[in-house]
């Protein structure tokens, strides 16, 4: 089972810092009624092409969904040299600019009886449009993929802190998992959020005090724009390094 519970401290200083980019990382937002018709469909489920679950949809296949444990779960194999699979993607609340600088959160695991060392995670920002069908299909066009990605899967939970600049502007963030292997491996994922941690207008009116850290982080508020960008410089700064 996945660990649903994020570092809240982390998750704390990254919100202080920027808005999160992502709607619905936590996949707590979902329609039932919707799952009570679209899971029974055979033999592919389609809750995200049926848009059951709140700003996300599949670029390909047809991912499931697990209301008991509020996780997406991915299904790939790979079959006379093709991968074949599902994902999803999340179009952004603002696109991710060439430069900036960003850090990605998520949380993912592999079905225990299904995991391989021949099992991955790729995560990637694109612009692509997706026409996803059902059951597993091939592969998109690939996307750009983010420093460390594909991440190897594991049955051990992996809680994934990743910070990069982007190389271009892109709308979308994907994932999807890849299979090196010829039978099918299931990957779990939750948790998913990212901030900018360079544009000061996606950032609350909250800024870090300039005290110890005590497990917690204390806001202020700070009007003089010299004041804010201390606050800031030092709110990224703890962000990136600071305790655990």
């Amino acid at each position: 089972m996945l660990d649903t519970v994020l570092d809240s401290k982390r998750i704390e200083q990254f919100q202080y810092i920027s808005s999160d980019l992502v709607t619905n990382g936590d996949f707590d937002k979902y329609d039932s009624a919707c799952f009570a018709v679209h899971s029974a469909v055979q033999p592919c489920p389609d809750p995200y092409n049926s848009g059951c679950i709140n700003a996300w949809s599949a670029s390909h296949g047809s991912p499931e969904f697990s209301i008991k444990e509020n996780v997406v779960v991915l299904g790939s194999v790979k079959t006379n040299g093709y991968q074949w699979g599902e994902g999803i993607f999340h179009v952004l609340d603002h696109p991710v600019d060439s430069g900036e600088t960003y850090v990605l959160l998520f949380d993912f695991i592999s079905e225990a009886e299904s995991c391989t060392d021949k099992s991955f995670l790729s995560v990637q920002f694109t612009n692509n449009e997706f026409h996803p069908g059902t059951c597993f299909e091939m592969l998109p066009i690939p996307g750009w993929e983010i420093p460390g990605s594909p991440f190897q899967v594991q049955q051990e939970q992996k809680k994934i802190m990743v910070i990069f600049k982007a190389l271009d502007k892109f709308r979308k963030i994907w994932f999807y998992p890849i299979n090196e292997s010829d039978s099918v491996t299931w990957i779990k994922i939750r948790n998913i959020h990212l901030f900018n941690l360079d544009d000061i207008s996606l950032r609350p009116q909250l800024f870090l005090s300039e005290g110890t850290y005590e497990g917690k982080l204390t806001p202020l508020f700070i009007t003089n724009p010299d004041q804010a960008a201390v606050a800031t410089k030092k709110a990224k700064k703890d962000a990136v390094i600071g305790p655990e």
